[in-house]
């Protein structure tokens, strides 16, 4: 179960950048989701506008980025636009909350500020933040191929919607932090049919992917990393048995040093990239992560041990529409298990 670098905190706040307003010296916005941008339906979530140094007096507005349309901001970049969210449209004085989040609020946001009168404005905030909401029972399953928990970023794959009926009018979409969100075929990747086929995308952008239907219903999501990958089990490990975890960078022979953590600990390294774990018992539940010295590290991926219902379904013959429920539990669990909850 793969887990964004930046989910080792409690939240993600942009980069912060300086400018001057009217003679006040301040810091530009740091647009933040708590407790995660990660949500199922039913929880709650604040997003986050804030002003280092200049937190009294401030209106927050806050906006969504739909596809570029003429007439409408579009700060920072021409691909998508600013659309200021019509329930406060006269802003708010402190956070936005959510309660009882649904796949309506799946969305890229942003915020900006206002004071005095007349009323002169900060900058947008300096990159828009992702908002997903994971439904029990998901209407499509995103499909990556090759099928590994992490993937190379500079290598072909593709990303496939299987809609559970017809599959007709289904679309695979991104979200990259620094660029927004827009549709296979548009700048980037081939669709075919409901298949989106990616050639290659940068290292650093870790791109989020996900299938959305023409009426506005979506699938899971995930996310391609970078360089280094952690090779782990995508299924839970039954206790007693052994596990083997690899360290791997696409431009090294498969004999290389890597070190290899469980949470912020070291736990071991080895010349060959590789590392068992003899006999797992749920105490060897956590947060793995790997390095290989000056060529980076690898996002993080959680080993965990079946719960009573997830060896009940392993148990069994599962049908492919199950596994979908089995993918569900273990990404809650491995979240839990990342947040200490």
């Amino acid at each position: 179960m793969a887990v964004r670098k930046s989910d080792r905190k409690q939240s993600q706040v942009s980069d912060a950048i300086e400018l001057t307003i009217h003679g006040e010296f301040i810091i530009a916005l740091l647009l933040s989701v708590s407790p995660s941008p990660w949500l199922r339906v039913g929880d709650s979530a604040m997003l986050s506008c804030e002003i280092q140094g200049s937190s009294e007096d401030w209106t927050y507005y806050w906006y969504r980025t739909i596809p570029y349309k003429d007439g409408l901001p579009s700060p920072w970049t021409k691909r998508f636009s600013m659309e200021m969210l019509p329930d406060v449209q006269h802003g708010t004085h402190g956070p936005l909350s959510f309660s009882n989040v649904s796949l309506k609020h799946i969305d890229v946001y942003a915020c900006r500020a206002g004071r005095g009168n007349p009323e002169f404005f900060t900058e947008y905030s300096t990159a828009p933040e992702l908002l997903w909401v994971s439904a029990s029972s998901p209407r499509a399953t995103l499909r990556v191929s090759p099928n590994r928990v992490q993937h190379f970023a500079d290598e072909a794959y593709s990303v496939s919607c299987e809609a559970h009926g017809n599959s007709t009018g289904w679309k695979v979409k991104r979200f990259i932090y620094d660029k927004g969100q827009s549709e296979c075929g548009t700048e980037w990747g081939t669709m075919t049919g409901s298949s989106c086929y990616i050639n290659n995308t940068n290292t650093s952008e870790e791109p989020v992917y996900w299938c959305q239907s023409d009426s506005g219903e979506y699938s899971d999501a995930a996310n391609i990393t970078e360089s280094v990958v952690l090779e782990s089990p995508i299924l839970p490990v039954p206790e007693g048995q052994s596990v083997k975890l690899g360290c791997r960078h696409k431009t090294l022979p498969s004999n290389h040093r890597a070190e290899f953590y469980r949470y912020d600990k070291l736990i071991g390294s080895a010349k060959t990239g590789e590392m068992i774990i003899w006999s797992v018992s749920k105490s060897d539940e956590g947060r793995y992560w790997c390095t290989i010295p000056d060529l980076g590290e690898s996002s993080s991926s959680c080993v965990v041990t079946p719960t009573p219902i997830l060896s009940l379904y392993l148990a069994l013959n599962i049908h492919a529409m199950h596994i979908q429920t089995i993918m569900v539990i273990l990404y809650y669990k491995c979240i839990a298990i990342i947040t200490g909850s």
